[in-house]
C-alpha cells in the first residue's frame, strides 16, 4: 500500500490550524492580561488606536491570553489591543511559541 504523503501532510496542517482557530476563539473569551503597559514600559502605539478608534491613549491596552499547547512542541497565545474603558477589543494576533522539548 501506497501511502499519499502530501495528503497526510495536508490534513496533517489543517488539523493543526483548525485547533489554533478554535484555541484562538476561546482565548478571546477570556479576560486576559496586561501586557503593556506595566511598571516602566508603556504601549507605544496607545495613541494611535485612540485616535483610530476613539477615547483617550491611556484607555487602550495590550493584552494576552493564557497559553494553550497546539502540540508538544508548539503552543500559542492570542494578543489584542483593548479599551480598557468600552471593552472594544482589536488587533487580534496569535502567537506561536516553540516549546523546549528534550
Amino acid at each position: 500500500m501506497r501511502l499519499n504523503t502530501p495528503a497526510i501532510l495536508q490534513q496533517v496542517l489543517l488539523t493543526q490550524r483548525l485547533k489554533e482557530y478554535l484555541a484562538k476563539e476561546q482565548q478571546l473569551k477570556e479576560d486576559g492580561v496586561v501586557i503593556t503597559p506595566t511598571g516602566k514600559k508603556v504601549f507605544r502605539d496607545a495613541k494611535k488606536f485612540a485616535e483610530q478608534y476613539g477615547g483617550q491613549a491611556e484607555d487602550w491596552v495590550k493584552k494576552s491570553s493564557t497559553s494553550f499547547d497546539v502540540d508538544h512542541k508548539i503552543s500559542i497565545q492570542t494578543h489584542w489591543v483593548e479599551n480598557i474603558k468600552t471593552g472594544q477589543r482589536v488587533a487580534e494576533k496569535v502567537k506561536e511559541f516553540v516549546k523546549d522539548v528534550k
